[in-house]
C-alpha cells in the first residue's frame, strides 16, 4: 500500500512530538496537584503511539508482494527525490577467477542505479545525494534468501575489477552499473532480487517496505 514518503515522515515526527508534548503537560499537571488531569493526559500520551503502531501494522498486513518485470525499475523514495534500481543482465558462469561455486551455482547480477532527475523537488539544488545503505538478497520460489557471497565477490573483482558500491553519491540524472555476485544451491529456482533499506529507522515509517509484516517489491531476473 502506497504512502507518500513526506507524509510518512510527518506522521512519525508528529507522533513523537505530540507524545512528548502530552508527557510534558501531564508532568505539569501532576506538579500542580491536578492528578486526574495528569492521568487523562498521560493516557492520551500512551494512546498516540499505540494508534500509530496500529496503523503501521495495518498497512503492513494490507500490503501485497509484487515483482517488477525485467528491465523495469524499483524506486526508493527519498523526501524530495527518487533512486531507481533495475536489473540489466544476469550471468551464471561455471567458474570465477578459476574458483568453483561453494554452494553450487554462481549468479552475477548487473544493476543500474539511477538518480531520477524528474523526481526532484523544485527547490532542490543540483547537489550529490549520498544513498542510504542497501541490503540485497536473491529469493527463490520457496522463500529461501541468499545474500551476496563474499568469496564470489572477491572472485568477481579479480575478473571484472572493483565494483561501484550501492552507496555511491549521485547527482540528478546520473547513473552507473555495478555487479553483485551470489552463490546459490543448484536447486534454487524462480530467483528474484530483493533490494531493501539496510538501516532500521525506515522500519517505523507507514507503508515502508521494511516495516513489520509489510510486503516486498522484487526485481525479476532476465534469462541468463
Amino acid at each position: 500500500m502506497l504512502v507518500i514518503a513526506p507524509l510518512a515522515m510527518l506522521a512519525v515526527v508528529g507522533t513523537a512530538g505530540l507524545t512528548c508534548l502530552l508527557i510534558a503537560l501531564a508532568g505539569i499537571q501532576a506538579l500542580r496537584g491536578e492528578r486526574m488531569a495528569a492521568r487523562k493526559i498521560g493516557l492520551a500520551a500512551l494512546l498516540v503511539p499505540v494508534a500509530y503502531g496500529i496503523v503501521l501494522l495495518g498497512l503492513g498486513f494490507a500490503s501485497r508482494d509484487r515483482t517488477v518485470p525485467p528491465g523495469k525499475q524499483k524506486y526508493f523514495c527519498e523526501v524530495d527525490c527518487h533512486i531507481a534500481y533495475s536489473v540489466i543482465s544476469v550471468a551464471s558462469p561455471a567458474t570465477l577467477a578459476g574458483s568453483a561455486p561453494e554452494a553450487g551455482r554462481f549468479v552475477i547480477v548487473t544493476l543500474r542505479v539511477r538518480f531520477d532527475r524528474a523526481s526532484i523537488g523544485p527547490n532542490r539544488p543540483d547537489t550529490p545525494l549520498e544513498q542510504s545503505p542497501r541490503a540485497l538478497r536473491l529469493v527463490d520460489a520457496a522463500g529461501n534468501a541468499y545474500p551476496p557471497s563474499d568469496s564470489a565477490m572477491q572472485a568477481l573483482i579479480a575478473v571484472h575489477g572493483e565494483q561501484k558500491p550501492l552507496t555511491l553519491s549521485l547527482r540528478p540524472g546520473e547513473s552507473y552499473l555495478s555487479e553483485v555476485a551470489f552463490d546459490v544451491p543448484p536447486s534454487a529456482s524462480g530467483l528474484r532480487l530483493l533490494i531493501v533499506e539496510a538501516e532500521w529507522p525506515p522500519r517505523l515509517l507507514w507503508g515502508h517496505e521494511t516495516a513489520p509484516f509489510h510486503a516486498k517489491t522484487y526485481l525479476a531476473l532476465p534469462a541468463s
